[in-house]
């Protein structure tokens, strides 16, 4: 995963119930999982409503038992900046970053 946007991952309304970051092998900088419930987030005006934090060189987990609902649609990005900065504002991870969802 990277700065490029991941749109409406699970084709439309969805609840959220985990996310799996891998950045084993990013093991320079930490990671931002960037997400919105939107159909895109592609737009350069649109900040993410969650952020999920991996450190570099490692696999984070987050588990949701009740779910987080999106009522849009799931879209992320990837960064190595903080803060919620819109797309336009966010820079790629130098090493590989996986990133896996549980939803519906």
């Amino acid at each position: 995963a990277n700065t490029t946007a991941q749109n409406n991952v699970f084709g439309g309304a969805c609840v959220l119930y985990a996310v799996m970051i891998d950045a084993t092998e990013n093991t320079k900088e930490d990671v931002y999982l960037k997400m919105d419930d939107d159909v895109t987030i592609a737009s350069a005006a649109t900040k993410p409503a969650l952020q999920f934090f991996c450190q570099a060189g490692s696999t984070m987990q987050y588990t949701i038992p009740e779910g987080i609902a999106m009522g849009a649609g799931l879209s992320y990005y990837l960064s190595i900046t903080t803060g919620s900065e819109a797309i336009a504002g966010a820079k790629n991870p130098t090493g590989v970053v996986k990133v896996y969802l549980v939803g519906t």
